[in-house]
């Protein structure tokens, strides 16, 4: 089974002897829809000379307004994953508590920090037995991976008064939050700048639909940002990057939320009429399902990359096994995938004797 990340574009362009732009990557989480990104700022040379502004507060203007926080409340890095690993080494000592199903980067920042990390189940048991455990750090996913479920807002107050009593931290990781439909993004964030007991995680890198551009954001209260920016090397983000993030148009994701609801459904039903069974309740930009019993997960894997398709599968104790899971992508692309789905299909309709 897979336990590489969504995205090893290289990786499968290597074992196949394809050019990456050639394959159709619904394995990697990002936007899908169209972005205007300010032009010619990027690489170029005049702010890639001198050494970054270490100042970074003055760049963060429109996202500031976009998250709904003061810039003193948030605080960028390259790449969310990068801030998830510096908020650990910030509380090395301690233990962890990581609800699944969770990204595998949790329990990577937890061992290179030095933290114990003890798994809990998102079941109907997850309050008792994060009341009966000790821990200095909480992690949470909402929208989580890789089901796409997401935590509502009475559930969020309950974890956080109860790490509050054990004098812990919620780290809460919004990776795929604006992306989501029907999704509360204000609730979390008004909750972490009124608590010393939880910090929310985001993505810029997700949200513009570029993976190398590595940008995220924790939102908090600045004492704890001051933390962990403590031990953050500096001139974490070139000076091209922190320019790019201040002339952002964030106001042309107005309606993103409600486009990938729609190319979710899309997909979503042509999972169901396949009796492909969806998990969870997605509600971001990609959905797992399980496969029909007589599938074979590494022959329909198989026969997808020799269409140049490549998707993700993963183990979900909590969801049924073995899940496929794809991201969402424009009507167009997800065309592709079905198409290729129910080749495969008939491909085992024609084998039956």
């Amino acid at each position: 089974m897979k336990t590489d990340h969504g995205g090893n574009i290289w990786s499968a362009a290597r074992r196949t002897g394809l050019s990456p732009r050639e394959i159709m990557d619904f394995s990697s989480n990002i936007n899908d829809g169209p972005v205007e990104i300010p032009e010619k700022i990027l690489g170029r040379r005049d702010l890639l000379i001198p050494y970054p502004d270490l100042d970074t507060a003055q760049y963060l203007g429109a996202y500031s307004l976009y998250a709904g926080v003061p810039a003193g409340n948030i605080l960028p890095g390259p790449g969310l994953t990068y801030l998830i690993y510096r908020f650990c080494q910030a509380h090395s000592g301690t233990a962890a508590v990581i609800v699944e199903p969770s990204f595998s980067e949790y329990a990577g920042a937890c061992q290179a920090a030095g933290i114990n990390a003890l798994r809990i189940l998102s079941d109907p048991d997850m309050m008792q037995k994060i009341a009966g455990t000790d821990f200095g750090i909480i992690f949470l996913a909402s929208p989580s991976n890789p089901v796409g479920d997401i935590i509502v807002p009475s559930m969020l107050e309950r974890i956080v008064s109860t790490a509050e009593k054990k004098g812990a931290i919620v780290f809460l990781d919004e990776a795929f939050a604006d992306l989501a439909s029907g999704y509360d993004r204000e609730f979390s964030v008004k909750l972490a700048l009124g608590s010393d007991n939880l910090i929310v995680g985001r993505s810029l890198t997700k949200l513009i639909g570029m993976a190398s551009f590595r940008m995220g954001f924790l939102i908090g209260r600045a004492m704890e940002l001051q933390r962990i920016r403590d031990v953050m090397e500096p001139w974490s983000l070139g000076q091209d990057a922190l320019e790019f993030l201040k002339e952002f148009n964030f106001s042309q994701f107005s309606d993103l939320p409600e486009t990938i609801r729609r190319w979710r459904t899309e997909l979503v039903e042509f999972m169901e009429a396949n009796r492909f069974s969806v998990a969870g309740d997605p509600r971001a930009n990609f959905i797992s399902v399980r496969l029909p019993p007589e599938i074979q997960w590494d022959d329909l894997d198989m026969f997808l990359m020799e269409r140049k398709i490549l998707v993700k599968f993963v183990t979900s104790v909590s969801h049924g096994g073995v899940l496929m899971r794809v991201a969402v992508k424009s009507p167009q692309k997800n065309a592709v995938l079905m198409n290729a789905i129910s080749e495969y299909l008939r491909r085992g309709v024609d084998r039956q004797p």
